[in-house]
């Protein structure tokens, strides 16, 4: 009821849908699944229900969104980068997903069918069994989707970039956007729903963030492919639900598939309420932040099924579901540190309002968005592989800070070495990711 009353409060004095518009939107949508579950789904007998937990989460997540309800989208006049190094970073990233995407569209057309989606299921119940299913790419597409995948948050604010500039180069739009819709091809194929939703969430955000500076005409196509595209991936996220519905819950009678859905979008809240907030003990660090443990010398699980199995032991929750972005942080570090860490990080990403931006000022708020949308499941960067899908983007920003237009001329030594140290780590894991199919 919270989130509600706030979507109605935010809405009726807004009137528009901005960054925090579309947070709160997520976010209540969650809220009333939550509802939808704990009422008509007995088979999730959440019986521990307590007020204190939910204050807590909604406290929480007004913290984390402070940086959104502060930001001022229409003051925006100019966002501008370095011309030649988002050129050549688009080069890059198009380059390497030339050969993942012609294997993996290969793959799916041999394996698509409306019909039949068992094929889904499957390779999801392969994953589970910890089971390389990325049998299709050969070894350089496999190397090269993986790169993809660690800059796969890089492409899009690239995209968005090259949109908002007076001059289209239309290829590298394309080839751009092509490097996208790999990404998400292979997520279907790996029967990954989350990485297709936090796609969605996480270009509208952009789109909504840059809207100021498109023209009518770029805005117009935008919105005519954005059309199509969404409507594909929302018959894909519909394909991969069903098939892990009919494969885990068919054969119970009170169990639907809307129900499914809501499950998929609530039970995350009030796992944190039932189970997350009366954990037994806490992780360390070990769920959410694993492989910057292991770069400060801590021992920490490179495979995330030890670690699940591991603490499963000494938590009594179940380590395999949802508890949001806050139930994680909260799991790994207890309830003050958690405040400590999102208050910080809050403040840290905050932007101040001005009508001219350089383009990597914006980037630490764009990751804490993706963080805070997607939240309302779990934390998107708690696996090992994901630490590092945020070491690349954090990397992405300092290469754009350092090249950018009023910077350039005073580089920080620091930086320069912050960079080589993040790619001498993300290089050491890459190989052995590939070799022993870890995305």
């Amino acid at each position: 009821m919270l989130m509600f009353f706030t979507a109605v409060f935010y809405f009726v004095k807004k009137k528009s849908i901005d960054i925090f518009g579309l947070l709160i939107i997520v976010w209540t949508i969650a809220s009333g699944c939550s509802v939808y579950i704990y009422i008509n789904i007995p088979y999730y007998a959440f019986n521990e229900i307590t007020v204190t937990p939910y204050l807590y989460l909604y406290a929480l997540f007004m913290i984390g969104a402070y940086p959104f309800m502060t930001f001022d989208v229409k003051r925006i006049k100019s966002i501008r980068s370095n011309y030649k190094l988002m050129y050549v970073l688009s080069v890059f990233i198009i380059g390497l997903s030339v050969l993942p995407l012609i294997e993996n569209s290969i793959y799916f057309i041999k394996t698509f069918s409306l019909s039949d989606s068992s094929v889904y299921s499957e390779v999801y119940v392969a994953k589970s069994n910890e089971e390389d299913v990325r049998v299709w790419l050969s070894m350089p597409g496999r190397i090269m989707n993986t790169v993809c995948i660690l800059l796969y948050l890089c492409a899009p604010i690239i995209l968005f970039y090259w949109l908002i500039q007076k001059r289209m180069r239309w290829l590298l739009i394309i080839g751009l956007m092509l490097s996208i819709v790999n990404i998400s091809v292979y997520s279907l194929l790996a029967a990954t729903r989350v990485a297709m939703l936090s796609q969605i969430l996480y270009m509208i955000y952009l789109y909504l963030l840059f809207r100021q500076l498109l023209n009518k005409r770029v805005e117009k196509y935008i919105r005519i492919t954005a059309l199509v595209v969404l409507s594909g991936f929302v018959l894909l996220f519909m394909m991969l639900s069903l098939s892990r519905f009919n494969n885990t819950f068919a054969g119970i009678s009170e169990y639907s598939v809307f129900g499914w859905f809501a499950v998929y979008g609530g039970e995350s809240s009030l796992r944190f309420n039932a189970q997350m907030w009366n954990i037994k003990a806490y992780m360390n660090g070990d769920n959410g932040f694993s492989f910057f443990k292991q770069l400060l010398g801590f021992g920490s699980f490179s495979d995330l099924y030890d670690m699940r199995y591991y603490w499963t032991k000494y938590t009594y929750i179940d380590q395999q579901v949802f508890y949001t972005y806050i139930g994680d942080i909260y799991g790994d570090f207890g309830p003050l540190i958690c405040v400590i860490m999102i208050a910080m990080v809050s403040v840290t990403v905050s932007v101040k309002n001005k009508d001219n931006y350089q383009l990597y000022e914006l980037i630490p708020m764009t990751i804490w968005y993706y963080v805070c949308s997607f939240g309302f499941l779990y934390y998107p960067f708690a696996t090992n592989f994901s630490n590092k899908i945020l070491l690349s983007t954090v990397v992405f920003y300092y290469i754009v800070k350092i090249f950018s237009v009023k910077h350039v001329k005073g580089v920080d030594n620091l930086e320069i070495k912050m960079i080589y140290y993040c790619l001498g780590s993300i290089d050491g894991g890459v190989v052995n990711i590939c070799m022993n199919g870890c995305c």
